[in-house]
């Protein structure tokens, strides 16, 4: 299937924007920013503001893609009285509907537990927190590799998935 061009938003949300800068010269090697390319190193909880900001964005602009790395920059605080996969897929639930709304796909990048199995047999166990975020996403993708490995592989599960077998990727620094 084809992907469609448009602009992306790319929330570093642990990075400064030197850093940033520094990792996009070295994608690009003096090639010119690709047009649409925007980029964010703060944002506001979605609980604090950030859903109204994003969805703002996302109306204004018309993302085909967002990112937002990492979620738990973004997240919120845990609602009280629910039980962790309740509190996870209620925090998560704003921005599936967000996605669906606008036809954007938003992308949340999230840690694996240290120590995750390499595998593939435990992937969604591997999620760092609840089952709420990966019972509330339509598609999941792992990206997992060994400290310092040439190899890497991109696991993906989804419910609209036509083919989820892993993807072996080589691991090469640009330049």
């Amino acid at each position: 299937q084809r992907t469609l061009p448009g602009p992306v938003l790319y929330c570093g949300l642990e990075d400064s924007e030197a850093r940033l800068q520094t990792r996009l010269r070295l994608l690009l090697r003096g090639k010119e920013t690709p047009e649409g390319l925007s980029f964010r190193t703060a944002l506001p909880r979605l609980d604090n503001g950030g859903l109204e900001w994003l969805a703002g964005w996302i109306i204004d602009n018309r993302p085909r893609l967002v990112i937002l790395d990492t979620w738990a920059k973004v997240k919120g605080d845990s609602k009280k009285g629910l039980n962790a996969y309740e509190s996870d897929y209620q925090l998560v639930g704003p921005l599936k509907a967000l996605a669906d709304r606008t036809g954007t796909a938003i992308v949340l990048i999230h840690h694996l537990r240290k120590h995750a199995s390499r595998d593939g047999s435990e992937d969604i166990e591997s999620l760092s927190g609840s089952m709420g975020l990966p019972g509330a996403a339509d598609g999941l993708l792992f990206l997992k590799r060994d400290q310092g490995a040439d190899a890497a592989t991109l696991a993906r599960q989804g419910r609209d998935l036509e083919e989820d077998d892993d993807i072996l990727l080589a691991w090469t620094a640009p330049g």
